[in-house]
């Protein structure tokens, strides 16, 4: 995404982008369609967002968005794009999820939940087909953002509790120290 900041143009990105990278690139290939690119600002471009090369493919310019072209088991390929009319021979396998405006969302890292889970249950999952239909149908991109806030603020809660802890420990030990200064 590109924004204009004081006359300069800046690429921003999606938060949990990297996270989300990360997570795809654990469980399969991650293959990255940018039709909107030209080839060598494509590969400029993925070049800084993908230091750690977690993208095994990148397809630029007019390349049809044909998945199964690529030869790949179509039950264990999992797309995410804003439309899936735009995947031949692959809408069913596509997850639905809304185009970035610039602004702030969460839905990639709760993409990443999502990933983590699949990778989990991998071996459960002979076609992913009916699991993204759920994702889609079921509204579960909400879910797992709701869930991540949810370990958010565990997360949040027990870092205070180990922080009020440590607090009580500290003035603990000053007292002592303090009651030793005394002592004739």
């Amino acid at each position: 995404h590109e924004e204009n900041y004081k006359g300069q143009k800046a690429r921003t990105r999606r938060a949990g982008f990297d996270y989300f990278l990360a997570q795809a690139a654990q469980i399969g290939e991650v293959v990255v369609f940018g039709d909107k690119l030209e080839p060598y600002s494509g590969w400029t471009l993925m070049e800084k967002i993908d230091p750690a090369h977690c993208i095994a493919w990148k397809f630029f310019e007019d390349f049809q968005k044909n998945v199964p072209s690529l030869n790949r088991d179509m039950d264990k390929v999992i797309i995410f794009a804003p439309d899936k009319t735009e995947w031949i021979g692959a809408q069913d396998n596509v997850i639905v999820i809304r185009a970035w405006n610039g602004g702030m969302d969460t839905a990639l890292l709760a993409l990443g939940e999502f990933l983590k889970d699949v990778e989990q249950n991998t071996t459960k999952i002979l076609d992913v087909k009916s699991l993204v239909k759920k994702f889609n149908d079921d509204g579960m991109l909400d879910v797992y953002e709701k869930k991540r806030v949810e370990k958010l603020n565990r997360t949040e809660r027990t870092l205070q509790k180990q922080a009020a802890a440590k607090a009580k420990r500290m003035k603990e030990k000053e007292k002592e120290r303090k009651k030793k200064n005394m002592a004739p």
